[in-house]
């Protein structure tokens, strides 16, 4: 059996109930990882995975290790929501957004062929772009639906 590495962290910090260092987590193939720099509405450093065998977005504080959030809750799926009912399925790639106040988190929802927006202010999910099908562009260059 694959033992898991050890990880040398010398950072001090407080195990609580409701935060849980991120350090002693499993992740099932972790897709991509970003960071957003602390700035305006963000008081610190995060690391945003996606954790894509467990269809969810981890949201971590980069200084402490400790969870911010998950998005989604783990059960395979297209739904928007708040972060505890929406659903993914396999997603990958990351990007962020500042505009308006807000700060918004763009997400490939692989297997449901999707792009999905996640405001992380508000803690809300909702599907920006696709339908949950399969587009078939074989030849390419086709304009999209309008």
């Amino acid at each position: 059996m694959k033992q898991a590495p050890q990880i040398n962290n010398n950072r001090k910090v407080p195990e609580t109930p409701a935060i849980k260092n991120a350090n002693n987590q499993n992740l099932k193939y972790p897709g991509k990882v970003i960071c957003i720099e602390r700035q305006e509405n963000m008081p610190h450093n995060l690391l945003v995975i996606s954790d894509s065998a467990n269809n969810r977005i981890l949201i971590v504080n980069e200084e402490t290790m400790q969870f911010q959030d998950q998005i989604g809750n783990s059960k395979i799926g297209l739904v928007d929501g708040d972060f505890v009912e929406a659903q993914f399925h396999h997603p990958q790639g990351l990007c962020h957004i500042y505009r308006e106040n807000n700060h918004f988190l763009y997400v490939c929802d692989t297997k449901n062929h999707a792009i999905r927006e996640i405001n992380l202010m508000t803690k809300e999910v909702l599907t920006v772009i696709g339908t949950g099908e399969k587009g078939f562009d074989k030849d390419g260059n086709k304009s999209p639906e309008i």
